[in-house]
């Protein structure tokens, strides 16, 4: 039988999608005290917020009429219609969080306005007044909220252990601190101050205040308009990175809000600078049309619908393309080997203000992975060429002193991905080979002993690098470029000497990133598939059903990307060609077709960054190892095809390229400066 329910039932099972949790309780009452015009809040929680909660703030306070109805569900002063949700300007406008409130636990309000000459109080119970009447009071408001989901066990029974319900507690005032800085916050738990906000209006104050110095000290401000839409905050340098998305909010008209698109569009901003597996820290205040983004999709109002999520989309990625491109440079040894960048000297008399840190984040610290590639063999060929010129680089032969062969390369000049039109890959153009093969264990013809190594690198001044070409490249890039070789350290690290600084390089990162660039100039100025290399004998290899489904549902992709196969009997695919690059790295057929496989497995192919993992893998293995003996002119080789780079500071993988130890900071390694 179909039964109309009871107000009390109802309204508890309403409740329900509004107020999960006590940071749900304090959530809305930050909010309405905000829509109040508060300019300081101060919050205090007992037992995790389960026993109690309770909001001071000096907004504009309630008419006791008002503070009356507000209890009442779907009563509000922010919209009176449909149509207003397009203009809509305030926090909350639906009417429903203060008697979601007082449906599961037992709530007071004391609050007066300027125009009263004393204030009114109101106490609730499973929604029902119990007490009101005037009382003296200063103006604002105050809310207690007592023994939360008391009536509700069903609900009670989910909530966490008290230190973890007031840890959601405080993660959410302190992004609260992101969302308004001009608003003095602060909290308290358990009788202890735990947090306290400066209130001056600047984000970099309020990120001083609730993630340290270092991350105030690492922060790169962001500040740019992208067709209407207004972006503003601060992205960490990829020097100061996390290994999770803790520390990263998104502010959408000032409204807190989870936003998968957004956080798809930061990811593929930061490849090639952050290290995979490594996320910035990152505010990111977006300001665009209220008619542009529909704000009333969840109950709890933490998610939001973009009219035109692509515009949206290209705003968040060539914004945050643009800042990290723009303060890119060499990583400084020095900053590596201290306690990290420093704040702001203004900052620093807000040290008192930061009382504590939410037990949210994760405390990890932040490693970089180990070189890549196995260690290989020295040898050489006996014909001057070196190892750069052998491995997928277009060799034209020997220059005129007989020494490294010249390189002609397209290097890549569209950091920033094409995003308003569909990216199609072309086919990589297949990279000419030296004919003779690398004699494993013959000695380096170009190896000068070890007593001849002082007077020849001696003698080496700089780069020859033109004083024109200099004038184009950005003051790292010309440090560079004026630098002496000095020479190779553990067959790994090339180490060069510019002015007052020491210069180390990765020299297979380095050529990771070179060789990565012209692989994507190949592939961008070629057609729809990248060219296959047949197997000298194709392979059958055995799939599971689902695996097999896989791999026929997405067979057009799997080609586009350079494989060449056909299903063969029930279980098997008969692998005939790799992409022709893959050949060249000389990377096992079946490791990597299965590898695809899988993928294809877990999500639909995206063909751009599809092809991009793949020209990742190619540029990587194709690269020089760590390990590698290199002569004098391959180091020289490899350094000006690092000056041709739009960003040769991080391998495709966001790994640094070049280190840079200032001579001061030598000095104080030993001690000669304090």
């Amino acid at each position: 039988m179909i039964h109309i329910l009871d107000a009390v039932t109802a309204n508890g099972i309403a409740a329900g999608e509004v107020i999960e949790r006590p940071a749900s309780v304090v959530k809305e009452l930050l909010e309405n005290a905000l829509d109040a015009g508060a300019s300081r809040i101060a919050v205090e929680i007992v037992q995790g917020g389960i026993k109690r909660i309770r909001l001071v703030d000096n907004g504009s306070g309630m008419e006791p009429a008002d503070a009356k109805l507000a209890f009442a569900r779907h009563a509000t002063s922010k919209l009176s219609r449909l149509e207003d949700l397009d203009r809509l300007q305030s926090m909350g406008f639906r009417g429903e969080a203060l008697a979601s409130i007082a449906a599961v636990s037992r709530v007071s309000l004391l609050t007066r306005t300027a125009e009263q000459d004393q204030g009114y109080f109101l106490r609730l119970e499973a929604g029902e007044i119990l007490e009101e009447g005037p009382k003296a009071a200063n103006i604002g408001s105050i809310f207690e909220v007592q023994d939360l989901f008391y009536n509700t066990p069903a609900r009670y029974k989910f909530l966490k252990r008290d230190a973890t319900e007031a840890a959601y507690v405080q993660d959410l005032v302190e992004r609260f601190t992101f969302s308004r800085p001009d608003v003095a916050f602060s909290l308290m738990k358990d009788g202890t101050q735990s947090f306290v906000s400066p209130g001056d209006g600047q984000l970099l104050s309020a990120i001083y205040t609730v993630w340290g110095s270092e991350s105030a000290g690492a922060a790169l401000p962001i500040d740019h308009e992208f067709s209407g839409i207004k972006l503003q905050g601060y992205i960490s340098k990829s020097s100061h990175s996390r290994k999770n998305r803790g520390r990263q909010v998104f502010l959408v008209n000032g409204r807190i809000i989870q936003s998968p698109l957004m956080r798809l569009a930061v990811d593929k901003a930061i490849q090639g600078h952050f290290v995979k597996g490594h996320f910035p820290e990152l505010v990111l205040k977006l300001d665009l049309p209220s008619t542009q983004v529909d704000v009333n999709v969840h109950p709890q109002k933490t998610e939001v619908r973009f009219a035109d999520e692509n515009s949206i989309f290209r705003a968040v990625y060539h914004t945050l393309q643009d800042c990290l491109a723009s303060h890119t440079g060499f990583k400084d040894i020095g900053q590596l080997t201290s306690t990290g960048p420093q704040a702001a000297p203004h900052l620093e008399s807000k040290a008192s203000a930061r009382k504590g840190e939410s037990s949210l984040d994760s405390r990890d610290g932040t490693i970089d992975n180990p070189s890549e590639g196995q260690t290989s063999s020295p040898g050489h060929n006996g014909d001057n060429h070196a190892i750069l010129s052998r491995r997928n680089y277009q060799v034209t032969g020997p220059d005129h002193d007989g020494s490294i062969a010249q390189v002609t390369s397209q290097n890549s000049r569209q950091i920033a991905l094409n995003l308003e039109e569909e990216i199609s890959a072309g086919p990589i153009r297949e990279a000419k080979q030296t004919t003779s093969p690398l004699a494993s264990g013959q000695a380096y013809q170009e190896r000068l002993k070890p007593e001849e190594q002082a007077l020849f690198f001696a003698e080496t001044e700089s780069l020859d690098v033109s004083a024109s070409d200099q004038d184009k490249l950005s003051p790292d890039l010309q440090a560079l470029a004026s630098a002496r070789i000095i020479g190779q350290v553990f067959n790994t690290y090339l180490l060069l000497e510019s002015g007052p600084d020491l210069l180390m390089i990765d020299q297979h990162a380095a050529h990771e990133r070179i060789l990565y660039e012209q692989l994507r100039a190949d592939r961008r100025s070629s057609s729809l598939r990248i060219p296959s290399q047949p197997l000298l004998q194709p392979l059958s290899l055995k799939f599971s059903p689902l695996e097999l489904s896989h791999a026929l549902d997405q067979a057009d992709e799997i080609r586009k990307m350079g494989f060449d196969f056909e299903e063969f009997g029930q279980d098997c695919l008969v692998l005939r060609a790799l992409p022709v690059e893959f050949s060249h790295a000389g990377l096992n057929p079946e490791r990597v077709f299965r590898a695809i496989i899988e993928e294809a497995g877990q999500t639909r192919l995206d063909e751009e960054g599809r092809l991009d993992e793949i020209l990742h893998t190619t540029a990587c293995k194709a690269a020089v190892k760590a390990h590698d003996i290199l002569s004098f002119n391959e180091m020289k080789q490899l350094i000006h095809d690092l000056l041709k780079l739009e960003d040769p500071f991080h391998c495709p993988h966001g790994r640094p390229v070049i280190l840079r130890l200032s001579a001061k900071d030598i000095e104080k390694f030993f001690n000669r400066i304090v």
